[in-house]
């Protein structure tokens, strides 16, 4: 079966017409696309500080260009092999190009990924399906909540969903390939994939594929296309990416094998925290579709309908989507972004529900689709009551919020006015620009400044970078991963405070970050500790952090 021939998605007078586009309006829509994504991955990438996770990141990118030749990462100075290397490769190689590992090069990667996964999906339901269904779905998934925030963030579970949608994409091509030389060679690609999957992340992608692969092989019948995808060579060329470096590992930390189980089990088990119910997917997964819900279930609906879906892909997206989202579930650790690589899927039937519903869906469902053109109306009136209200609890962003709301309601006050009037393209187009638009005043009026003054650690550790702060520093108790990377140099952690005087009383020098409240108060009543005042304290319940640090100076002439 020719799994990548074009299945019809939406038969109205205007669906051949749309379907059919010249090579050049193609690569055009692809650059416009292209630009789109950048419109909304770049601006403000730099501006804001680290967050914890992406410091940890940034951090151990860092550690692996100065000490650990392009082996071994680097956290705080001493090697750190929980994580594999490959985000940190890609992290590398841009910091190396630019001069530094700062808040650009380390985010960099993931808008790439991200661009990346869009022109993926693209290209493959230009093939499947046809053309304004793959503008719609680039749209929603450049646009939904899991893109917006991990799209833009020094994190690995961007480029994860890349890989995992490059491993799936291509079994797909692959399967709907006549020539066998080509159909070899796309097979090779998904192996390749996996590979480097496993290299960004662990054995998860290789997880998804698994489920999707086995069920969509087991619900569709072709049983023939196990011995297609060359199972004998294939597990060897994803063997020969991943073992490499597992072996240069190895011969440098030998205990690396129990490390990594123990990073895998343990999460599975709920051993290294996060734990959370069964159905936390379910429950939470929805958050990175916002805000195209209903284009969700539109598309989920057109799946099953004569017409509107051919089974084999229908069964394709559902068994990566449930699949994967049930796998990741029978872990005890759960967090929201370890989904990304499910997002895809989810998207694609956004996407054709979208198509679906600016195409064809008025004059199919006159009186459901008039409803739910009424019922979005209700939206226009929710952004700007939303804001007002947003306004009044946040003061500080009156102005920035109140824009983001006049530019939803107005803008989504005109989408739905053209496409009451029947101007579908129109709609679409106005959409696009008025999500982007919102997002950037969000952005650089909201986000960044609200991100910026939040975050206490990375302001101490730019304190501590500053010449007036040289000399020894040492945490007592946990080095928050902002504090490590904004310093710029290793910190080492002390365990008890006998050992942090033993420690000070050996320096000219020294100064201690510890946990305010009661920590400092010991250290103080210990000794000679005297409080250091390097940056305010955070204030107001936006800036407010879990943890926040006191920075303590030796002081030996006070000593009895």
């Amino acid at each position: 079966m020719n799994h990548a021939a074009p299945i019809p998605a939406a038969h109205d007078a205007t669906s051949d017409a749309a379907a059919a586009m010249s090579p050049r309006r193609a690569r055009l829509l692809v650059l416009a696309l292209v630009l789109y994504g950048l419109a909304i991955g770049l601006p403000q990438l730099g501006a804001a500080p680290l967050s914890s996770h992406e410091s940890l990141a940034a951090d151990r990118t860092r550690g692996l260009m100065t000490h650990g030749r392009w082996v071994v990462p680097y956290r705080n100075g001493q090697p750190d092999i929980l994580k594999p290397p490959l985000p940190f490769w890609t992290g590398g190689a841009v910091a190396a190009a630019w001069g530094e590992v700062n808040e650009w090069t380390a985010r960099l990667p993931t808008v790439a990924a991200t661009l990346a996964t869009m022109l993926l999906l693209v290209a493959w339901i230009r093939r499947a399906v046809h053309w304004p269904a793959a503008l719609t779905t680039a749209l929603v998934f450049l646009t939904c909540g899991g893109a917006l925030h991990w799209g833009r963030r020094a994190e690995v579970d961007m480029q994860l969903c890349f890989w995992t949608t490059a491993a799936l994409a291509t079994y797909w091509f692959a399967l709907g390939e006549p020539v066998r030389l080509r159909q070899v060679l796309l097979f090779v690609a998904m192996w390749l994939s996996l590979g480097l999957g496993i290299l960004a992340k662990g054995p998860l992608p290789l997880g998804i594929w698994l489920v999707t692969v086995a069920g969509h092989t087991i619900l569709d019948r072709q049983w023939r296309q196990l011995r297609q995808m060359l199972p004998i060579a294939g597990p060897l060329i994803m063997a020969a990416v991943v073992l490499p470096w597992a072996a240069a590992v190895l011969a440098l930390v030998p205990d690396a094998m129990d490390i990594w189980f123990h990073q895998s089990l343990g999460r599975a088990a709920g051993e290294l925290g996060h734990e959370k119910p069964w159905y936390f997917y379910l429950v939470q997964a929805p958050l990175l579709w916002m805000p195209w819900l209903v284009p969700v279930a539109v598309g989920l609906w057109r799946a099953f309908v004569p017409g509107g879906m051919a089974k084999p892909l229908r069964t394709f997206l559902l068994c990566w989507a449930v699949g994967g989202l049930t796998l990741l579930s029978f872990s005890a650790g759960k967090r929201l972004f370890y989904a990304l690589p499910c997002l895809p899927p989810v998207m694609i039937l956004a996407g054709v529900g979208l198509d679906y519903m600016l195409r064809g869906a008025p004059r199919r469902l006159h009186g459901a689709g008039l409803w739910v053109f009424r019922l979005h109306w209700l939206a226009v009136v929710g952004a700007a009551v939303g804001a007002w209200f947003a306004a009044q609890r946040y003061d500080e962003f009156r102005t920035p919020i109140l824009v983001v709301g006049l530019i939803g309601a107005m803008g989504l006050a005109a989408v739905l006015a053209l496409y009451g009037l029947g101007r579908r393209a129109a709609s679409l187009t106005v959409l696009a620009a008025v999500l982007l638009a919102a997002f950037l005043v969000a952005t650089v009026g909201i986000i960044t400044p609200m991100e910026t003054l939040g975050n206490y650690h990375a302001r101490l550790g730019r304190a501590l970078a500053e010449p007036s702060a040289r000399g020894d520093v040492a945490v007592l108790g946990e080095a928050d991963p902002e504090l490590v990377f904004y310093a710029g140099r290793p910190l080492p952690v002390l365990k008890t405070p006998d050992e942090a005087d033993a420690w000070a009383r050996s320096r000219s020098r020294a100064m201690l970050v510890t946990g305010s409240g009661p920590q400092a108060l010991q250290m103080r009543q210990r000794g000679p500790w005297r409080e250091v005042a390097l940056v305010p304290p955070p204030g107001g319940d936006m800036h407010r952090e879990d943890v926040t640090y006191v920075v303590l100076e030796w002081l030996p002439r006070l000593e009895p």
